[in-house]
């Protein structure tokens, strides 16, 4: 069965679990998913198989206990240990989207308010003088910042499976991250200087830029 349709099956069928049985297993999946270097067609078999023992259990009037064991953190660490990696085209594929979604986003975030001010609004300019080696440095630290902020926030959701966590401070912690990331990637673009040619670019035609690497990131998704 393919990728979609696993997922689409197991999101109908996981309705049928008791408020327990749904904690555990929601905390299970997250934490297989987000191992993200495993193949992802391993990965919703095993967790559509786990899955439909737990409703077997269920039925049966057994806890989940029977099937995760009483460390389920463990049972899902040994569950990813034997899973298989992702080949390489997955790899190559999964890390290309997420490059192109930064890039994109990035690109079409800073064109659209400056597109509607001055062609709506009449205010601020058309054109953005770009240095190309400034552009190219803050392009390659923003990727990196984004991949190291996508980490952290990976790790703690892996370490906060079956903690129970209070969503106030859950919430405090991400929020810590998360201002820290943007505070970076801010200063990457304000600290570093203009040097080398200048280009001017059209605010506009970034625009289109920015949706046309959503429409490439789009297809490759989709392969």
């Amino acid at each position: 069965m393919h990728v979609k349709d696993l997922i689409e099956e197991n999101n109908q069928k996981r309705k049928q679990l008791n408020d327990e049985n749904l904690y555990y297993y929601e905390e299970m999946l997250v934490y297989i998913r987000l191992s993200y270097d495993k193949s992802e067609q391993a990965t919703e078999e095993i967790l559509t198989e786990l899955l439909d023992h737990l409703l077997i259990a269920q039925d049966q009037g057994r806890p989940a206990e029977d099937i995760f064991s009483d460390n389920p953190k463990q049972y899902a660490y040994e569950i990813v240990g034997e899973l298989p990696k992702m080949v390489t085209k997955e790899r190559i594929t999964f890390v290309s989207t997420g490059i192109l979604s930064f890039l994109a986003a990035l690109i079409f975030a800073s064109s659209i308010i400056r597109v509607v001010l001055f062609y709506i609004f009449g205010i601020g300019e058309a054109l953005r003088t770009t240095y190309l080696p400034s552009i190219l440095i803050q392009g390659v630290l923003s990727v990196l910042l984004a991949l190291l902020f996508i980490w952290l926030c990976v790790q703690y959701l892996r370490w906060s499976a079956f903690k129970k966590i209070h969503k106030v401070k859950e919430f405090f912690i991400l929020w810590l991250v998360s201002t820290i990331s943007i505070s970076t990637l801010f200063a990457v673009f304000f600290l570093i200087p203009d040097f080398g040619i200048a280009i001017n670019i059209p605010y506009w035609v970034l625009l289109i830029a920015s949706l046309g690497l959503f429409l490439i990131n789009w297809r490759l998704i989709k392969k």
